[in-house]
């Protein structure tokens, strides 16, 4: 893999919408508009410090594009780009490569300016398949350690909350040149090292 130079930087964060970012009250995924809902702690705090560091937001949705609608909307989460969330991939179980799919609607080539955030074992198994550098498993959703800790990860989360003091412990610096939304330094990618 070839870089340009080495100014990458954080680009897109990808999470999965039911179980990592919000739990849909069980066997009630057919009564969206009045099931209980419950969004992971923090989960929106954790958007908020991406988005001010210009990173974008992408959630997969395991439900078609209506029935996502209506969750988005009770959360009150728009997807705009000066919101939030920057784009959704619906019903993505049935796309070859959503990961490649929601990189392509950002516009971004280096699977490594990626994180994702998942808790199954597929879509860590695909996170791994495109390349992505920060392939997080997150063990608060529909998966638990013990499930996970075989996939192919670069490491296990407990919640999703934990995303911005992973990625500062990772990433090796800030850079304040060119900063993100409010004049927050953006993140830095490392320099690859060759076999990344």
């Amino acid at each position: 893999m070839s870089f340009p130079n080495h100014e990458q930087f954080l680009q897109l964060a990808i999470f999965r919408l039911e179980d990592v970012c919000v739990r849909v009250q069980e066997g009630m995924e057919s009564f969206m508009r009045t099931a209980a809902l419950e969004k992971a702690a923090e989960i929106e705090a954790t958007f908020r410090w991406l988005r001010r560091r210009g990173v974008k937001v992408c959630l997969l949705s395991d439900y078609d594009r209506e029935t996502t609608g209506v969750l988005l909307n009770r959360l009150n989460w728009q997807v705009e780009e000066d919101r939030l969330v920057q784009l959704v991939i619906t019903d993505y179980e049935n796309q070859t490569n959503p990961i490649q799919r929601a990189m392509d609607l950002a516009g971004i080539t280096s699977p490594r300016c990626v994180v994702l955030v998942a808790d199954t074992p597929s879509l860590l198994r695909l996170g791994r398949t495109t390349g992505v550098f920060f392939n997080l498993g997150v063990t608060s959703g529909s998966r638990s350690y013990q499930a996970l800790s075989g996939e192919p990860h670069r490491d296990l989360l407990d919640h999703p909350v934990q995303l911005p003091n992973y990625l500062l412990a990772n990433l090796p610096d800030l850079d304040n040149k060119r900063p993100g939304h409010g004049g927050i330094p953006r993140l830095m990618l490392p320099i690859p090292f060759m076999g990344q």
